[in-house]
This record gives structure tokens, sequence and C-alpha cells, in this order.
């Protein structure tokens, strides 16, 4: 990930987000599937887009991940193992967001 600026961000209601404020962002994925996400906010980064100016937002994001696991908790490499099961774990990691839709988390 390239380096962003600790600048705050104003999203369109005018809502303040400073580096380091807990957020929620709002997603949208793959068959336009929408997802809301936990976060905190790192910064913004400028830049062009087809040479257009274009700010984007750098949010550290918490959730949920499900898949086979192991005995401890792990994810598994291969589903046909003993002792494999459907679980979850938790994954955190830093994230860009061309759309800015970040809000302040209550």
């Amino acid at each position: 990930m390239r380096p962003y600026l600790l600048e705050s961000f104003t999203n369109e209601f005018g809502q303040e987000i400073k580096p380091g404020d807990r957020c929620l962002v709002v997603t949208e994925g793959r068959g336009h599937r929408i997802k809301v996400y936990q976060g905190v906010f790192l910064g913004i980064r400028r830049g062009r887009i087809y040479g257009t100016e274009q700010t984007t937002t750098c949010v550290r994001v918490t959730y949920e991940k499900s898949g086979w696991v192991d005995k401890d908790g792990k994810p598994a490499k291969w589903k046909y193992d003993s002792d494999v099961v459907l679980g979850k774990w938790t994954v955190e990691r830093n994230a860009a967001y061309t759309m800015n839709r970040i809000y302040p988390r209550p």
C-alpha cells in the first residue's frame, strides 16, 4: 500500500473524521453486494486516475472470515484432512476506498 497522508477527511454529510478515529465503511462488491465494515481511519491519499484528481481514504478494517479450520482454530490448507471443521476467524487489513463512504462510528 502506498503511503498515506495523516489528514482529516470530510464526508458528504460534513462529518469530519480524523486519523485514529473509529469509523464505519460502506462498500459495494461483486453483484452490487453491500457490506459494512468497522475500522480505524488511517488517512488519505491524493492521486490521479485517468487524468482526474482523486482522493482515496485509507482505513484499517476488521471483519470475520469463514472456512475450514483445524483443531487449533487456524485456517486449514486442505478441507479433507482429519480434524478439520467449518469455523470463523478474525482478519484485520489496511484497505483503500475510492468511493469514500466513511462515517464516524457512534
